[in-house]
């Protein structure tokens, strides 16, 4: 099952993903939200932990 706040960065990641040129980092997406950058590191953990999302430090694509 997958909470609320889950499934709002999953769409925010999706949306960045459909704009070609934009990259999706951790600060894309905590504009995007209005969250502090910490705090979606932390989200990118969990979704990444659950296999719903695939995050590479690195590449931050």
């Amino acid at each position: 099952m997958h909470t609320l706040s889950e499934e709002n960065y999953l769409k925010c990641i999706y949306r960045l993903g459909q704009d070609k040129g934009q990259k999706i980092t951790p600060t894309a997406i905590a504009e995007s939200l209005g969250n502090n950058p910490a705090s979606v590191v932390d989200m990118i953990r969990k979704l990444t932990d659950k296999q719903l999302i695939g995050y590479d430090k690195k590449k931050r694509r």
